[in-house]
């Protein structure tokens, strides 16, 4: 894991990047400027490179450009956008609250590569890995969700999101997978060079999903179930699907 502190999410968000994959960084007052000045402003979340080349237009190239700009500047040429980007930037954001009896709203996991890879067989293995992580998340706190997301970091052509909303909730893995990939299917034939992944399941809905009707169906959740006894049992991933052992050795 990775860790980033600081006054607010989105800097902290920031931060957490910097240092992967097992690193931790802190923003504060005596380091803040200095950081910012070198770190491009695509790292920030939410930066795609469309949003980075209209920066790049008003001369905004780093993040310490973007944290100087005025509330004014960043209204007038991105509208309410800027004002909530300003806000996100500078504000300093509280978690006293107690959320203790809240329930997510989504549930994900992600990787960042050592380096760059268009291998297919890999980035699919760990698509699956990082869907089998979700799903059994979502076991554990009995929740199934709906939507599928799929985030890729792709150095050459920028970000790529995606969501979309399937009729059914689950919380099994290899359906997690298959829906992530029909979403991938977006990118065309050929996949461009990925950096990190990142698959989240949301639109939760808590306690058991619709009962099985078919024999199918019933024996993959038996399988299921037998696999996270198992796991719990002996330790987590003493049986995993035999695709994910792609991400072990390639690793």
């Amino acid at each position: 894991a990775s860790i980033g502190i600081a006054k607010n999410y989105l800097l902290a968000k920031l931060a957490s990047k910097l240092k992967k994959p097992r690193g931790v960084v802190v923003l504060g007052a005596q380091n803040l400027e200095q950081i910012l000045a070198q770190t491009l402003v695509e790292k920030l979340c939410g930066i795609g490179q469309k949003t980075s080349q209209f920066f790049s237009q008003l001369g905004i190239k780093t993040c310490l450009d973007l944290y100087q700009k005025s509330p004014q500047f960043l209204q007038e040429n991105l509208g309410k956008n800027g004002l909530n980007l300003y806000e996100s930037l500078h504000s300093s954001e509280s978690f006293e609250t107690d959320f203790s009896d809240e329930k997510p709203k989504s549930i994900g996991h992600s990787y960042t590569f050592p380096r760059s890879s268009e291998t297919p067989g890999f980035i699919k293995a760990w698509i699956r890995l990082l869907s089998e992580m979700v799903a059994r998340r979502l076991r554990q706190q009995k929740l199934a969700g709906k939507v599928c997301h799929l985030w890729l970091e792709c150095p050459e052509t920028g970000h790529f999101s995606a969501q979309r909303n399937f009729q059914e909730p689950t919380d099994d893995g290899y359906q997690i997978y298959l829906r992530a990939l029909k979403i991938a299917q977006k990118l065309g034939k050929k996949l461009p060079k990925i950096r990190a992944i990142g698959v989240s399941v949301s639109g939760l809905i808590l306690g058991p999903k619709y009962p099985p009707l078919f024999k199918d169906q019933k024996r993959r959740e038996d399988l299921i179930r037998a696999v996270d006894f198992i796991n719990n049992r002996h330790g987590e991933d003493t049986i995993y699907p035999a695709i994910i052992t792609l991400t072990r050795k390639l690793r």
